[in-house]
């Protein structure tokens, strides 16, 4: 999508399954050892979310991040993505459920964190 992507770091544009469905799912992939790799990488996607918005308009739909993080950063990478939707400029991120998969640099899975559509639910956060 952005040709100045920064090494370890994957964005598709994929058609949500379904034969009469033409919603939008923006899939981020990376992997950052410390917070300095992630922070290029987190500025990357942030950016390039942007463009996905004015691009797709009202078929987005929803984020889905894969990440392999360092276990120790794995709360400042769930604290970057769930302040993102305060951002004027990603408001559009409260109107779909953002996805966050962790696994840690040893494989294990980490905790998930789910972003649920502004209103959809009483609890708008899930961590499992």
């Amino acid at each position: 999508m952005t040709p100045d992507l920064p090494s370890g770091l994957t964005l598709t544009d994929e058609k949500m399954p379904g034969l009469l469905t033409r919603k939008r799912v923006f899939v981020i992939s990376f992997a950052a050892e410390d917070f300095d790799e992630f922070k290029p990488r987190y500025e990357a996607f942030s950016a390039a979310l942007l463009t996905w918005y004015a691009k797709r308009g009202k078929r987005c739909s929803a984020v889905q991040i894969n990440a392999t993080v360092h276990p120790w950063i794995a709360g400042r990478v769930k604290d970057y993505v769930r302040r993102l939707r305060d951002i004027p400029a990603h408001a559009p991120l409260k109107t779909m459920t953002v996805n966050v998969m962790l696994d840690g640099s040893d494989g294990k899975p980490l905790e998930p964190l789910i972003l649920e559509k502004v209103g959809k639910k009483a609890g708008q956060e899930t961590e499992q």
